[in-house]
């Protein structure tokens, strides 16, 4: 609980460490150290800092410290828990500041207070700052920006703490300096941890680099915690520090297992800038034509119009060839499609990504490219068609390993291609026809999870279904190309080339599954032939890796391989899924047949309408064809039908006169035409008058 007399001041030492760890030491990180001389020169400048990092690697261990060397009597500490209105943000001031008497009633009466309370020199720390709305950072902003105010401040917060200060130009313009808290190194932790408390003094440095690299992964909490355990164990039984003991004390974490793919590249590939200056159409038509996912290059093309980070994933796993947008999480969230995006990126042999129109990109939308970087190893490229790149851009690569190049060089010109064609896809002789399969059964028993070692299908004399080629092909199209969640891809897919039950897929996990994606395992008590495992084909592959990276990355635990980590809601069971995508199951529901339709009572005839007619109401048709010289421009237009009262009068009621159609035109010139009409017997003929040249005469 805290005191009156300590509330918005510095916690006491004691309480630096994570769960008050006894005979726990602050030790000289590299971060320590440089928080340090960040915020001498932040208070010698009466300015504003941000320090931000995920949980656990020390940022307010470090502020504290910092702080209690350099402004122990200056600084005031507020921290919130939830997402705080102004209001709040007036009182948890007035509390941490500490002036005479109550809380004013109104808005101008405290800030007039605050303001004054300002100006003696203050180090105000707004620790969990990621829960700050804008309204709150604006109101901040308002505080310092005060021309007597003396105060200086200092951002601390885990996930979103860069990203708020980063959407408001007018605070991200005051903000003096930036500084990320990563985690240690490994040959970091092998000097520091000695240090850090009594039982790591006399330790080997085997034990503990691999303790970092099975548990801690460079998280002071998380080392912090392993310390707890392991003094607690030491204690108990007696034991000194070995191996066994080790292993003992940070099992009790939740772990992140070992998967021989890229999760967490701590030195991916430099990032690789290409300046465009002036938008040359050349670049960007070279960069679209060397998109080929089957290849490993990727070129995204984004979205224009908007600037949201889920938007720029979606447009990611639309050059995969996924569906988008994904169905059953929170349409504003990104991060359940930023997981689902680098999975596929890690299940496929994706290793470059092109960025197109990157001079355009967002602090929120450079941070998710920079940890998909992280998390899948990829090689990212952006493309700038601009002259000048933006500034926080500038800055934030300064702060990752990149390297600079011009369009000419890296996207040369493509090859000209037949204007309006395009490359003649690969004819799909069954794109619209359902197809059977020998899978999609359900058992009634459920079978329980075992860790057998399941022998090979062919030693339990079991055949795997075989399709034809062009069935294969067709029913592998459909499945990489029919949902962008991977689970519901392997799902199918899985039970496409093995014929097993729903109730057997339920029993894999992803541990059954090879790292490689070669192999899977279905667990079965007697229900059929028995556990077994069956081989995976290379079409299916992709699918099911995906499954399993998606777990290793957003959950980390060995769950049910065929269900979503993230779970979503409101999608599709397995047979719905399939029918949606005309796989037929073996048993019903079969999707039904259209019925015969009854044929009806014999009606009248109804009168055929007639040969649909072109009036001549060009103008070409009224001014000049009477007397030009060329007659075959009216040439296979009709006449206009006799117009009398009588014909007026059948034509209302849906009668056709009796002369009515088509009539040919004598290719000869007006003038032959009217001796000849003069000669002949013909029942009409058509005379020219003095009316105006639209007018036609029938006698």
């Amino acid at each position: 609980m805290v005191t009156a007399e300590r509330q918005g001041r510095l916690p006491r030492e004691r309480e630096d460490h994570f769960m008050r760890l006894p005979g726990a030491q602050v030790v000289s990180t590299r971060a320590l150290l440089m928080v340090r001389e960040n915020i001498r020169a932040v208070i010698e400048a009466r300015a504003m800092i941000c320090i931000y990092g995920q949980a656990g690697r020390g940022k307010s261990l470090a502020v504290n410290t910092s702080l209690r060397e350099l402004a122990p009597k200056l600084t005031r500490r507020t921290q919130f828990r939830s997402r705080p209105s102004t209001p709040d943000l007036r009182h948890e001031l007035f509390h941490a500041l500490g002036p005479q008497g109550r809380p004013p009633g109104q808005p101008i009466e405290f800030d007039r207070m605050l303001r004054g309370a300002l100006e003696e020199t203050h180090v105000l720390v707004c620790d969990e700052a990621q829960w700050l709305s804008k309204m709150c950072f604006e109101y901040l902003r308002y505080l310092w920006d005060d021309i007597g105010s003396d105060l200086t401040i200092v951002f601390t917060g885990g996930d979103g703490c860069f990203e708020m200060p980063q959407s408001e130009p007018m605070l991200e313009s005051r903000v003096y300096a930036w500084q990320e808290i990563e985690p240690l190194p490994l040959e970091e932790v092998l000097t520091v941890i000695p240090a850090f408390h009594p039982v790591w003094a006399d330790a080997d440095l085997d034990p503990i680099a691999m303790c970092d690299d099975e548990a801690a992964h460079g998280n002071f909490r998380a080392w912090a915690k392993i310390t707890h355990h392991l003094t607690a164990g030491m204690k108990e039984s007696g034991r000194i520090l070995d191996e066994d003991l080790l292993r003992w004390s940070y099992s009790k974490l939740r772990q992140r297992p070992v998967w021989p793919e890229v999760l967490d590249c701590p030195n991916p590939p430099p990032v690789t800038v290409v300046l465009d200056p002036f938008d040359d159409v050349v670049h960007t038509r070279a960069a679209l034509a060397s998109h080929a996912p089957q290849h490993g290059r990727l070129t995204v093309h984004p979205t224009p119009g908007t600037d949201a980070a889920i938007t720029l994933a979606h447009d990611i796993l639309a050059a995969l060839g996924k569906p988008v947008p994904l169905d059953g999480y929170h349409q504003l969230d990104p991060a359940p499609v930023w997981s689902i995006t680098a999975a596929w990126i890690l299940a496929t042999p994706v290793t470059h990504l092109t960025l197109l129109r990157a001079h355009l990109l967002t602090p929120h939308r450079f941070k998710s490219l920079l940890v998909l970087r992280r998390r899948t190893g990829v090689r990212l490229v952006l493309v700038c068609h601009h002259r000048a790149i933006r500034a926080f851009l500038e800055r934030e690569l300064q702060q990752v390993e990149h390297t600079i190049a011009e369009a000419p060089a890296l996207l040369p010109e493509a090859k000209p291609s037949a204007p309006g064609r395009r490359a003649p896809g690969r004819p799909r002789p069954l794109a619209n026809r359902w197809i059977g399969l020998p899978a999609l059964t359900v058992d009634e028993d459920p079978a329980n999870l075992c860790q057998c070692a399941a022998p090979l299908a062919a030693e339990r004399d079991f055949s795997p279904p075989v399709m034809p080629s062009l069935t294969q092909a067709e029913v592998a199209w459909r499945l990489h190309h029919a949902t962008a969640h991977p689970h519901l891809a392997a799902h199918l897919a899985t039970a496409v080339f093995t014929a097993a039950s729903t109730t057997q897929l339920d029993t894999v996990h992803v541990h059954d599954l090879a790292p490689d994606g070669t192999a899977v395992t279905l667990h079965d008590h007697g229900l059929r032939r028995g556990c077994m495992t069956h081989h995976v084909p290379a079409w299916a592959r992709p699918l099911l890796r995906a499954a399993a990276f998606l777990w290793k990355i957003e959950a980390g635990t060995n769950g049910p391989l065929f269900t979503d980590p993230l779970d979503s809601t409101g999608l599709p069971p397995l047979t719905a899924f399939a029918e949606r995508f005309k796989l037929r199951p073996p048993q019903p529901p079969q999707p039904p047949r259209p019925k015969p339709r009854r044929p009806r009572k014999a009606a009248k005839p109804a009168p055929k309408s007639p040969e649909k007619t072109v009036w001549p109401v060009c103008t070409v048709h009224h001014r000049r064809p009477w007397a030009a010289p060329g007659p075959e421009r009216m040439y296979g237009c009709p006449y206009p039908p006799p117009h009398t009262q009588k014909t007026i009068d059948r034509r209302k009621k849906g009668w056709l006169p009796p002369d009515y159609g088509l009539r040919g035109l004598q290719p000869q010139r007006w003038e032959s035409d009217l001796s000849r009409q003069r000669d002949s017997a013909t029942p009409w003929t058509l005379v020219a008058c003095s009316h105006p040249p639209n007018a036609v005469q029938f006698h």
